[in-house]
């Protein structure tokens, strides 16, 4: 009796333990205005919001460290826009729009920043590669097929955005860790330009 049961357990065990089938992904290489929560469960980054400053791209950048001119109030989370897998940090200006690449060579290992107009991006850099792959209810910006990591960064408390190149910490980093970042389309985006 007390083996009948146990077994039946185990057995319902392994069959709430087996993974959900997955969604079919659609990806789109066109989303006009966004902005970015980042997911990783029991971690300090879940629920994160991504900010662009000095030329870089941050989670959890501290309060008013964005450093960016803007149309209006905004709160410390960038507004980024997706054309033809060409990643900007939003302006309503085209002229005026920041473009983020990705340096995944040897060097960079996936080191993401943005150029301001009128820059070159470094020898290495992508500058396209960007989507929007939509899983169940949710869509989520990747490169590639590469997801992104945050890396201990400073300001303390915030993180550096890179692309997962295939190197657990880049750049020399402790600590990092995957996230998934989850798109959450905007319907009045604030244009802006960041430091």
């Amino acid at each position: 009796m007390k083996f009948t049961a146990l077994t039946t357990l185990f057995a319902a065990g392994l069959t709430s333990a087996a993974p959900a089938p997955t969604p079919s992904a659609t990806p789109s290489t066109n989303v006009k205005a966004f902005n970015l929560m980042t997911l990783r469960s029991a971690s300090p980054i879940h629920f994160g919001q991504v900010s662009a400053s000095k030329s870089n791209i941050f989670v959890n950048l501290p309060e008013d460290a964005q450093d960016a001119t803007c149309d209006a109030k905004v709160t410390n989370g960038a507004t980024f826009s997706l054309r033809d897998g060409a990643l900007f940090l939003y302006n309503e200006d085209t002229d005026e729009e920041q473009q983020v690449w990705v340096d995944r060579s040897g060097m960079g290992q996936g080191n993401v920043g943005y150029i301001s107009g009128g820059q070159n991006p470094p020898r290495n850099a992508e500058l396209t590669g960007w989507t929007s792959t939509v899983n169940g209810d949710f869509s989520y910006l990747n490169f590639n097929g590469a997801g992104l990591i945050a890396c201990p960064a400073v300001p303390e408390g915030s993180w550096s955005v890179w692309v997962n190149a295939g190197v657990t910490n880049p750049g020399g980093s402790e600590g990092c860790l995957g996230f998934n970042a989850m798109v959450q389309p905007t319907e009045e985006p604030v244009s802006c330009t960041y430091s």
